[in-house]
């Protein structure tokens, strides 16, 4: 899936755009944990608007904890 982000114009005046591209099931990931960040931030008394680095500090806060080799769960 590509979506078109940003647009900019060029030094002849023309305009440039730039395409990016987002994998659909990081797009559906990241659409998921930015609803559920809203769920929880109008919770809290927020107003339920979020910025990208919102969404990504409750996605590492809710992940689970990565484990280094040897660790165990003792």
């Amino acid at each position: 899936m590509s979506k078109r982000k940003g647009v900019h114009p060029s030094r002849d005046g023309k305009t440039v755009g730039i395409t990016l591209r987002i994998d659909q099931s990081l797009l559906e990931a990241y659409d998921k944990v930015a609803a559920r960040a809203n769920i929880i931030d109008l919770e809290r008394g927020g107003r339920g608007k979020l910025t990208t680095q919102d969404v990504m500090r409750h996605r590492l806060a809710s992940a689970p904890a990565v484990r280094r080799k040897g660790e165990s769960d003792v």
